[in-house]
């Protein structure tokens, strides 16, 4: 399975160099969704990061960012989807001209996952578990619901909301190809981000 980290959702810039530490730790996809930042801010905290690390960078927002990084992809909402990448013939364009930025997307509902007809590089179904940074949150799924709609979809389906290390062979066993966390890294009351990492990183490694 593969391993995503979520930034946070608040407005920190020193936030930056821990991340920059769990690239160092390995990690390589990381998901900047930052919906409260303006342009300049992103742009500031994409650059606070080392260079070799961009390509593992998933933009959530401010897009056009990607004119001025090498990301390693962008994450499609609704709104998104609706307005500029409402084509998979754009998609392919963009991807082209970028040489293979990846596309990503969140389904909230199994039956809107599974009617899904572009392809994306991988997608997240949340919320999978009882939020940990969205108190509030339950997962809305049973197993073998999801188990038989991630069988049907068309993209590789990765667990969110409410995921930690010790659910990673569950959600193997339900047919996820990888896991994003969010709350397990930042909000960890055991472990700092680069513990926590390091735990998700080991428990991925030996399933």
């Amino acid at each position: 399975m593969e391993l995503v980290v979520f930034s946070t959702t608040d407005r920190s810039l020193s936030e930056a160099k821990e991340v920059t530490q769990l690239f160092d730790e390995g990690l390589t996809c990381f998901h900047l969704k930052k919906s409260g930042f303006e342009r300049h801010e992103m742009e500031e905290y994409i650059k606070s990061i080392p260079s070799k690390y961009h390509k593992y960078i998933f933009l959530h927002s401010n897009h056009k960012l990607r004119k001025n990084f090498k990301l390693g992809g962008l994450h499609l909402s609704r709104t998104h989807l609706k307005r500029r990448y409402n084509s998979r013939w754009k998609m392919f364009k963009i991807r082209h001209l970028t040489g293979g930025l990846k596309f990503t997307r969140t389904f909230s509902k199994l039956s809107t996952l599974s009617s899904s007809r572009k392809k994306y590089d991988y997608v997240f179904l949340s919320p999978v578990y009882d939020g940990i940074s969205k108190l509030g949150h339950s997962g809305n799924f049973g197993n073998r619901s999801m188990k038989k709609y991630i069988q049907m979809s068309k993209s590789p389906v990765y667990a969110l909301g409410g995921v930690t290390a010790d659910k990673f062979e569950e959600c193997h066993e339900v047919g996820f190809s990888g896991v994003g966390l969010l709350g397990y890294i930042w909000n960890n009351e055991e472990y700092s981000p680069v513990e926590a990492f390091r735990e998700a990183k080991k428990k991925i490694d030996s399933i």
